[in-house]
């Protein structure tokens, strides 16, 4: 969420207060990426640049749609699936995660590049596909992350030849991302090469060519489409969603969401737009305990991991938390971690959303309750850093 988009505002604020070249911001968000591959690069990072800060947000691209079992309260939990609440069911999660993470440190899983846990280690040997692919995927975006744009985009392509699933779709996304930041991209060429084997990213990238071209009936159909051909995969419910709220079929959206409820930060969203604060805060709450309840096991360990790194080199850690949410719950999940700076971008964003709507500040609403910003919604989140690093920059540099 961080790649290209609220740093360069941060910069931009930092050098009107204290002059250009006083501070250098340097960007190493990546798109497609979880809190494992920010522990696989931390300290070779931090080594290679000396900072004085590190701004950390991380942990929506660990919930997976595999991963990612929505369930929050009695309400809310398919009968089916009743077994999830257990207990018993969390602490094998949290067994097979320690088991993996072991084994991967030995060299024996599929993602031994990757320190930190992650929702892809399995406790089995990897195929030499899975392996190239991991391989391939991991230095394509390291290529991507030195703005080496050729070299990533060949690596990106190997990954997608030789990946053993279609259910992983980090490398296509890369691939997609990559052009859209060369500023080179061409859904209609991609499609044409892609769009049979990936037909989940695909159906709402056309819908989206199809709303630029101005054809709306073929865009709701796409998205539609998308949502009645994988049904439960909330960034194609979240894409439909964005589509009735720009067109403000406020009828359509309730309708939806009243039919799914476990999509309780859109239905969370829809009520702060529609009825206000106090209306739409006991959806927020819910969403709050739902995140706190299905986080993975592994974000918080690997946020300490990259602290803990940090610390050793002294350098300060600053964690931020996603728009429209509540910053204690991040620091719930960091106890006693005293010298942390934390940002807030919970009313700062409610704020604007509730008088002036979601799209004043996003682009689309991929996590249910926010999602990327536009140029507004960055130059938010950058103030709310700089609000928050201003009063422990070093005195000598201000």
């Amino acid at each position: 969420m961080t790649y290209g988009q609220y740093p360069l505002k941060l910069q931009q604020l930092l050098d009107t207060q204290y002059g250009s070249g006083k501070y250098q911001i340097i960007d190493k968000g990546l798109l497609c990426t979880d809190s494992g591959y920010i522990c696989s690069i931390v300290s070779e990072t931090l080594d290679q640049y000396h900072p004085q800060f590190i701004i950390l947000m991380t942990g929506q691209n660990d919930r997976t749609e595999k991963n990612n079992y929505f369930i929050s309260n009695k309400d809310h939990t398919s009968k089916t699936e009743w077994w999830k609440r257990l207990k018993l069911f969390k602490l094998a999660l949290l067994l097979r995660e320690e088991i993996s993470y072991d084994i991967s440190s030995a060299g024996v899983l599929r993602n031994v590049t990757t320190l930190g846990k992650s929702n892809r280690d399995m406790v089995r040997m990897a195929s030499p596909g899975e392996s190239l692919y991991q391989t391939d995927l991991a230095e394509g975006r390291k290529q991507m992350a030195e703005d080496k744009f050729e070299q990533a985009e060949s690596l990106f392509r190997k990954a997608i030849e030789c990946n053993p699933s279609t259910d992983d779709e980090s490398a296509i996304n890369s691939l997609i991302w990559l052009h859209k930041v060369r500023g080179s991209l061409n859904i209609e060429e991609l499609n044409i090469e892609f769009g049979e084997r990936y037909p989940r990213i695909f159906i709402p990238l056309m819908g989206n060519q199809y709303e630029i071209n101005k054809d709306l009936k073929n865009a709701e159909q796409c998205y539609e489409r998308g949502v009645r051909l994988f049904p439960g995969t909330r960034g194609l419910e979240n894409e439909l969603l964005t589509f009735y709220r720009r067109y403000h079929y406020s009828n359509k959206i309730y309708a939806f969401l009243r039919n799914n409820r476990r999509l309780i930060g859109a239905m969370a969203v829809f009520r702060l737009e529609r009825d206000g604060t106090v209306a739409a805060q006991p959806f927020f709450d819910a969403l709050t305990r739902q995140i706190k309840e299905n986080q993975p096991l592994w974000t918080s360990e690997n946020i300490r991991f990259i602290i803990g790194e940090a610390r050793k080199r002294q350098v300060r850690v600053i964690c931020m938390q996603y728009p429209m949410r509540k910053v204690q719950a991040l620091k719930d999940m960091l106890p006693g971690y005293d010298d942390i700076v934390y940002v807030d971008n919970e009313e700062s964003y409610k704020s604007i959303v509730s008088r002036e709507g979601y799209d004043a500040v996003f682009v689309d609403q991929f996590a249910g309750d926010f999602g990327h910003c536009n140029d507004r919604g960055e130059k938010l989140m950058a103030s709310n850093i700089f609000a928050a690093i201003e009063p422990i920059l070093p005195p000598h540099q201000q």
